[in-house]
């Protein structure tokens, strides 16, 4: 079952395809005569196999080649949740040598998205335009100075010099002036201050986002972030569409963290709003418990181990190790406080209850988790394919997460599986709500294989500043360019539109395990698919 072939590396990916016995100076074990393609970007680690003592019939028949003289069988470990082993007849250090170089270089200008050109005319970075967002969520962008119901659109930002992590154009209320802004800024973890991202069509409640404030041990305190705060408590009432309730009923804070993360992060500088809630105009403080970017990384490498101990041809078997999984998986746990807290977001805004602010400690990685969640569960537009798109775009790209940094392109140590988990929320409620999004659970297997592949530059972006200095836009291929040029690979023939929110009501064992994503290469596993095949090919001269 071991197939001779010849081993390619590329800055694309790392590729075997099958020859003859004779030509080859490699085989691969592989469960069927097909070509092998590793994106570099999922390459997690690569070390040499040894035999063991206790092995089961498959390390048995592996071991067969490893124990052979001369021969050297390296495991390739993948972020999409293969293992690839690659039996070396000779050249592995070589082949070693060349592999680390490509696949953990620090240097993105090596990438190979500066040389994919996309065979298509259709632009993907023009998918998304802040000022044509914010118009259709009924902020006036015509004049950034004009307030609009109480907001206005801010250019403090436009060089980036407020902070540069966040987009030029900043929505905040039109009660103060930009020397406010950066007042709060620097009370505010790496300058990310409170600012809107979305705002009800009807009951004019808004989603607002942060970092943590720099409370520190001495309780400091900061007047222009306290009413920045202030001021967005009142401005639903002011023109524009009526709140809900009467009287401004204070905004609702979602801190992402737990109570002791949140002690912690005071030892260093960080806290919460919570010893100053009057005057802040907070009228309710709530942790959702979501854990550190290590610790996700720690249970999805136990999920990993989980998931290789389901591999059994029966069935049945396979069926009862599965649900023994999802009542222990702690991965599992994750999702669905997530999935809670964004519900309870969704809910609030949705009855125009209060305006919303979410944060975490830097806000960048669980806040676009819940804030994203949030308005693809109340906004239908985003649950359309261009609409989640632009949530992307919007809540991931324009407010700078670090997709190479979480993806661990740059060290082992960084690295965090945040937008897969994002990813596999979606997954989640499209699994609950079959009918309810215009796009198909291929769109979400397509975004998590091309976040790793190092080949498109919506995933190579660092911050929007980084973003425009490197020119991406224009050296670049947007992921969403291949999308909507396949776009009916990706659309769900039993999408039903819904004018309104879609907010289950979850609980923990409604949560199940993505096969489709992290069991595709189970060869035990029918609906086992190579997906990646589905993206357009590259030049052959980029890669070879």
């Amino acid at each position: 079952s071991w197939l001779c072939g010849r081993l390619q590396i590329s800055n694309l990916s790392i590729s075997f395809h099958p020859e003859a016995p004779d030509a080859g100076t490699l085989v691969a074990k592989l469960p069927e005569p097909a070509a092998v393609v590793v994106p570099l970007g999922a390459v997690l680690s690569m070390h040499t196999v040894v035999a063991a003592t206790q092995q089961s019939e498959r390390e048995k028949q592996r071991d067969k080649c490893v124990n052979a003289p001369g021969i050297v069988v390296a495991c390739i470990d993948c972020a999409d949740f293969r293992k690839v082993l690659v039996a070396f007849r000779d050249g592995y250090p070589n082949f070693a040598k060349q592999a680390a170089a490509l696949a953990f270089a620090s240097e993105p200008s090596k990438w190979f998205a500066h040389e994919y050109r996309a065979p298509y005319h259709l632009d993907g970075w023009t998918v998304f335009d802040a000022r044509t967002e914010y118009a259709r969520l009924g902020f006036d962008t015509a004049d950034a100075a004009k307030p609009s119901g109480g907001w206005r659109i801010s250019e403090a930002n436009a060089r980036y010099t407020l902070c540069d992590s966040y987009p030029r154009l900043l929505v905040v209320p039109s009660s103060v002036g930009d020397d406010v802004l950066r007042g709060s800024a620097l009370f505010r973890s790496r300058r990310r201050l409170p600012v809107v991202t979305w705002r009800h069509p009807r009951n004019g409640c808004v989603l607002m986002r942060s970092s943590q404030p720099l409370v520190g041990l001495l309780g400091r305190m900061n007047d222009d972030d306290e009413l920045l705060l202030r001021a967005a408590a009142q401005a639903n009432s002011l023109g524009g569409v009526k709140n809900a309730l009467e009287s401004t009923p204070g905004l609702r804070v979602f801190d992402c963290r737990s109570e002791k993360s949140a002690a912690l992060q005071r030892l260093v500088g960080g806290g919460s709003e919570k010893l100053r809630l009057e005057q802040y105009s907070i009228s309710e403080y709530n942790m959702l418990r979501l854990c550190n970017a290590k610790y996700q990384r720690e249970v999805l490498a136990e999920l990993r181990v989980s998931l290789e101990n389901l591999s059994t041809s029966d069935k049945t078997l396979r069926h009862i190790r599965q649900l023994a999984l999802l009542n222990k998986c702690r991965w599992c746990t994750q999702l669905f406080r997530m999935l809670s807290g964004a519900c309870d977001v969704a809910m609030l805004l949705e009855k125009g209850t209060a305006s919303v602010l979410i944060h975490c400690s830097d806000g960048l990685n669980r806040t676009p988790q819940i804030a994203a969640l949030a308005q693809l569960l109340v906004d239908p537009f985003y649950r359309t394919l261009k609409g989640v798109a632009v949530l992307i775009e919007k809540e991931w790209v324009a407010f700078g997460h670090n997709f190479p940094q979480r993806l661990g392109h740059f060290s082992a140590r960084s690295r965090s599986p945040i937008f897969l988990q994002w990813l596999d929320c979606v997954w989640q409620l499209l699994h609950l709500h079959p009918s309810a999004f215009e796009f198909n659970k291929m769109l979400l297997i397509f975004l998590a294989d091309a976040s790793f592949s190092r080949k498109y530059g919506t995933f190579l972006s660092q911050s929007p500043s980084l973003l425009d200095t490197a020119d991406l836009r224009r050296t670049t291929v947007s992921v969403w360019t291949d999308v909507m040029n396949q776009r009916t690979d990706f659309l769900n023939p039993t999408y039903k539109m819904l004018d309104g929110p879609v907010v289950p009501s979850l609980k923990e064992h409604d949560m199940q395990v993505w096969g489709d994503f992290y069991m595709r290469y189970n060869s035990c596993d029918e609906s086992a698919t190579d997906h990646f095949c589905r993206t357009p090919r590259a030049s052959a001269s980029s890669c070879d």
